[in-house]
């Protein structure tokens, strides 16, 4: 039941991580954008084609479905990108709480995730103090990942999914 709760609190953990690395490493951010994105749409890519794997369904389909997503993830453009794609990893969490082993797996590339997420996120211009008071919003915009997560996988485990 604990792993359950501490689960999507510890893949969360990589999003202010990713944020902080931004506040640390101010110059390396410019430089590494295009990186972050790619390095966010491929882990997307696999924890969407793992989570297809674990439903078995059959390769040829995980293959198509994951190369059209990861396709759609470099033209997609919305402010709101990464709390609806959180809302999403919330979901495939906890589809994939069936399979212990896939959880484990899904949970360390939710956070690894979170990391250049975390960085393209956090706030760019203005005083280091507005900032900060602007990343904590960010952050809490987020945190509805950890409450759905719980929700959905205590659901899930009640109704032994």
């Amino acid at each position: 039941m604990w792993n359950y709760i501490l689960a999507p609190i510890i893949a969360f953990l990589g999003f202010p991580i990713g944020i902080f690395f931004s506040f640390t490493n101010p110059e390396e951010m410019k430089p590494g954008k295009k990186y972050f994105h790619l390095l966010q749409n491929i882990l997307l890519t696999l924890i969407i084609f793992l989570v297809l794997e674990f439903y078995q369904l059959p390769l040829v389909f995980s293959i198509i479905i994951t190369a059209v997503i990861f396709i759609l993830l470099f033209y997609w453009k919305n402010k709101h990108k990464s709390i609806i794609t959180y809302f999403t990893l919330a979901i495939l969490l906890a589809l994939s709480s069936k399979n212990p082993h896939l959880f484990a797996i899904q949970t360390s590339l939710i956070a690894l995730y979170g990391l250049p997420t975390g960085s393209l996120e956090s706030p760019k211009k203005g005083k280091q103090q507005q900032r900060k008071k602007e990343a904590l919003k960010i952050i809490a915009k987020h945190l509805g990942f950890i409450a759905l997560s719980i929700i959905l996988l205590l659901f899930f485990t009640i109704l032994k999914f």
